[in-house]
Formats: structure tokens, C-alpha cells, sequence
């Protein structure tokens, strides 16, 4: 397997998708590029989506190692989402961005699913106006393939 840290480029397709707490409205089901460094242990990301939605933060991988070839990672992640352009499921442009993937490795290929929820964060922290008002925000799910360098 690759060294942990090494840069990790993901393409995928992200399915839109609203909970019980999520005020939202789809957006079109659309391809995604995702850059992180490396899959295991802290580390980095970034993501766009070509409708004009794109994220970044840290990660954090916890990778089993099956065999020299085989591993499998649970990436846990919390960053910040940008838009630019105004959509209806958010009240701003910036939102906080939290979310796990789960991505199996077999050298330098991988493979993976990721979910990500981009929201004001009101049903955790319930901000002073937006207080007692529903989350506000979209969640998705990305299928992903990529190669680790």
C-alpha cells in the first residue's frame, strides 16, 4: 500500500438527499472532484461540485490494514462549504460541512462512499436568531473512485 500521506484523488457522483431536521430542496445529482492527503491518520481535504458547490477541512483516517495489497478506511471529516450562488435548502453562502466515508484500497486504487451534510449547525449549537428554528442545510451522498499517488 501507498504511504499514508500521500495525495489521494477522488472523482464520484453525489446524490442530494433531505432528513426529518433538514429544511432542503435538491439539487441535481451531479459529478464530484474531491483532493485529500492521504487516508489514514490527520489530514486534509477539498471538494467541488461543477454547480457551483465546494468544501474543505480536516480528516481524520482510521485505516485497517487487511494485507501488503488490501486496507479499508473510515474517514471521518468537519470543514466548511461554500456556494456561489445562492440555493433555497441554505440561508447562507457558507455553512459548516461534517461527514464520514468508508473506502477500501487495494494498492493505489480505491473505492469508496461519503456522506456529507452542509447546514447552519442550528439543531447543535442553535444560534441566537436562528434559535428554536429548524436545521437548515442539504446532505448527500457521494459513490467514489481514486487513485492514491
Amino acid at each position: 500500500m501507498p504511504p499514508t500521506l500521500a495525495p489521494l484523488i477522488l472523482l464520484g457522483y453525489a446524490s442530494m438527499f433531505g432528513t426529518s431536521i433538514d429544511r432542503y430542496l435538491f439539487e441535481p445529482n451531479t459529478p464530484q472532484l474531491e483532493l485529500r492527503t492521504g487516508y489514514a491518520g490527520i489530514g486534509g481535504y477539498i471538494n467541488a461540485i461543477p454547480t457551483g458547490l465546494y468544501a474543505g477541512g480536516i480528516h481524520y483516517g482510521f485505516l485497517h490494514t487487511i494485507s501488503d495489497k488490501w486496507g479499508v478506511s473510515f474517514i471521518p471529516h468537519f470543514g466548511v462549504s461554500h456556494t456561489d450562488h445562492m440555493i433555497a435548502a441554505l440561508p447562507s453562502y457558507t455553512q459548516f460541512d461534517v461527514g464520514a466515508g468508508v473506502y477500501a484500497i487495494y494498492e493505489h486504487l480505491v473505492v469508496g462512499i461519503n456522506t456529507s451534510h452542509w447546514s447552519n449547525g442550528n439543531a447543535v449549537f442553535n444560534w441566537g436568531e436562528s434559535a428554536g428554528r429548524q436545521n437548515v442545510g442539504i446532505n448527500m451522498v457521494v459513490l467514489q473512485m481514486g487513485y492514491v499517488f
